[in-house]
């Protein structure tokens, strides 16, 4: 008999693996993942002196996304090509993704709502472009202008910083 097969024997006279063992721990990671799952559950109950729930300030109450799937391919395109125009020619739907994560690719506020107003564009019909409502009251103008969410603290400082040509769907994609 070769050395392989005295080592294939040898493998087969113990006992098998737990792998290729069956039922013998079935019921075993059963209960235990029924006891994890119950311990998480327990930390999810919400504290008995919370039961109203938190009201969202008067400015963000409305949630509106209006990009339809037109509007959406439409501006795939235009950052696809803006990126191309820029040399970037690999990386549209990569930046495409950074927008649809940012601001599911709103770049005008009528386009989201439920964001802060930001300075007026051309590419918004004269009308304000989306600014981040992460920064505090909407009147503080301090969130992230454009689809892209430029953000250099102010409207006024961001755009010192980065130039106007944020404003513009274009501009925010360069």
């Amino acid at each position: 008999m070769s050395a392989q097969g005295v080592r294939r024997g040898a493998e087969r006279s113990g006992p098998a693996p737990a792998s290729r063992r069956r039922g013998a721990t079935r019921g075993g990671h059963a209960l235990w993942a029924g006891l994890l799952l119950w311990g998480a559950l327990q930390g999810c109950e919400p504290p008995a002196s919370s039961t109203a729930p938190l009201a969202a300030p008067p400015e963000l109450a409305t949630s509106a996304w209006s990009l339809t799937r037109d509007q959406r391919i439409a501006r795939y395109a235009q950052i696809r090509d803006a990126a191309a125009a820029r040399g970037l020619t690999r990386t549209g739907y990569l930046l495409a993704g950074i927008a649809h994560a940012e601001t599911g690719l709103a770049h005008c506020w009528s386009e989201a709502t439920w964001a802060c107003q930001g300075p007026a564009s051309v590419d918004c019909g004269g009308g304000p472009v989306i600014a981040g409502a992460g920064d505090g009251p909407c009147a503080l103008r301090e969130g992230g202008l454009g689809m892209f969410q430029f953000d250099g603290g102010t409207f006024e400082q961001t755009l010192q910083r980065d130039g106007v040509g944020i404003l513009t769907v274009a501009g925010n994609v360069s």
